[in-house]
């Protein structure tokens, strides 16, 4: 009889997004970019490349480079850039436009090939044109190993995953449990007196001043529990794999007994495939045992093309209250099948909006989101009265989208990862520091920027 740690299960494919239309260079363009300190080229991973440029330059330094990597399907393409400028009268898109023709002269087509996710990131820390040109600048493309499939096909295959759990899904052999601590320290926003009777007094500093004070630490202990469920299987699971990013099955494992007036609002565009997969899993073993009923599914438009989409009007939203799992089944893959999203952007307030319109008997929102997708209308945050809990899918690099720590902290929700769950989110004010994923952020004016530690 085989063995399965289902809380580590996920199928083995992984997929992202299927474009209903491909953009324009003027469209990739007039896009809103992310913003982070600095990118650190040393956190690739195994399916990507660089392609390299000068910081003020748009010629590719290194074309060979893409040359070893013929016949790969490309999945997403970054372009970094320094927000730094010499000049007054420069204008970055001048500058990235040129950087964009030179791809194209590089991957011929590449605007008309779908499937492709672009962003566009900038890096706000050089204050001087001989740091900036120590940034990277140019292209990072990520590319997909495994064979590309339509969303019929990814449909299909979530229904092998139901078929598979069906079978183990009421076989329980035992469960081990075991306590993982981990402890690091954290800044507590005060900075420590030179003098050790002020010290000894409990006196602490907002600055660090002329004295150069030292920053005050608190030594934080988290104490995960990780519980092994052994199920008896009669049938196959050669289709699973283990996979080191299981963010939403973790984070529904540890948090979802604390939520339970919720609706959980999910993605489903095309790059949040394992993502689903990975809800349908945890619900299906887990739908019994859960108060969720509602749920809300989002697909950015229904294949509407991108220049139609207005703020608050796109659609592609699916929501029910589902009475058994099959129920909720048959609503996810409604949506999925309806559209699989379109430019970098998501609908994820109006998704929300929704939930909170329809489902009046839940007080909070688990929000399964994309860290990677720029939030299309942060314009209706206001409106949303209610907490929002953000799982972020795609966290692996360190980059945090500071979009959805916005929406967690002007709502009165948390951010999770597959780690961390940032919580009391309402006792923060303007001014004040959190860590996440190893990155400082700082509340100004209302938004999260990240800041250097130092």
């Amino acid at each position: 009889m085989d063995r399965a740690l289902i809380f580590l299960i996920v199928f083995s494919f992984s997929f992202s997004s299927l474009l209903g239309q491909t953009p324009t260079k003027e469209q990739l363009l007039k896009r809103k970019a992310s913003q982070i300190v600095k990118y650190d080229s040393g956190t690739a991973q195994a399916n990507q490349y660089f392609l390299r440029m000068d910081f003020s330059g748009s010629k590719i330094l290194n074309p060979r480079e893409h040359e070893a990597h013929l016949g790969k399907k490309i999945e997403r393409i970054e372009l970094y850039y320094t927000n730094f400028q010499i000049s007054d009268s420069f204008q970055q898109s001048g500058l990235n436009g040129k950087r964009l023709d030179e791809l194209e002269k590089l991957i011929p087509g590449v605007y008309k090939q779908t499937g492709i996710s672009w962003h566009f990131i900038g890096q706000k820390g050089a204050k001087t044109p001989e740091e900036a040109a120590t940034y990277f600048h140019g292209f990072v493309i990520t590319y997909r190993d495994v064979p590309f499939m339509e969303r019929s096909t990814e449909i299909l295959m979530m229904d092998s995953v139901s078929k598979a759990l069906e079978v183990i899904k009421d076989t329980v052999e035992g469960i081990e449990c075991r306590n993982i601590t981990k402890t690091r320290k954290k800044w507590t926003g005060s900075y420590l007196p030179k003098s050790g009777k002020k010290l000894e007094k409990g006196i602490r500093y907002k600055r660090r001043g002329l004295w150069n004070r030292k920053r005050e630490y608190m030594t934080l202990a988290k104490t995960t529990t990780i519980c092994d469920t052994s199920w008896g299987v009669s049938g196959s699971l050669s289709g699973f794999t283990y996979v080191s990013d299981t963010t939403v099955m973790q984070v529904l494992e540890r948090k979802m007994k604390d939520w339970k007036k919720a609706v959980i609002v999910t993605d489903v565009t095309g790059s949040m495939y394992p993502y689903i997969v990975q809800l349908q899993v945890w619900m299906r073993l887990n739908f019994h045992l859960t108060d969720c009923r509602h749920f809300v599914f989002f697909n950015d438009g229904d294949k509407k093309y991108d220049g139609s989409k207005r703020v608050g009007k796109v659609g592609g939203i699916y929501s029910g209250k589902a009475s058994s799992y099959s129920a909720m089944e048959v609503l996810c893959k409604r949506a999925m099948a309806g559209g699989y999203g379109g430019d970098g952007q998501e609908n994820d307030i109006e998704a929300m909006l929704e939930a909170q319109k329809k489902f009046r008997e839940c007080n909070e929102i688990v929000l399964i989101a994309d860290n990677y997708a720029p939030v299309r209308d942060m314009a209706l945050l206001k409106d949303l009265k209610i907490p929002v809990h953000v799982i972020l899918c795609g966290t692996a690099s360190g980059y945090v989208n500071v979009e959805y720590l916005e929406i967690a902290y002007k709502t009165g929700g948390s951010v999770h990862t597959i780690e961390e769950d940032i919580e009391n989110m309402t006792k923060l004010s303007e001014g004040s520091v959190i860590e996440i994923m190893g990155q400082l952020y700082k509340i100004n004016k209302g938004k999260f920027v990240a800041v250097k530690g130092t």
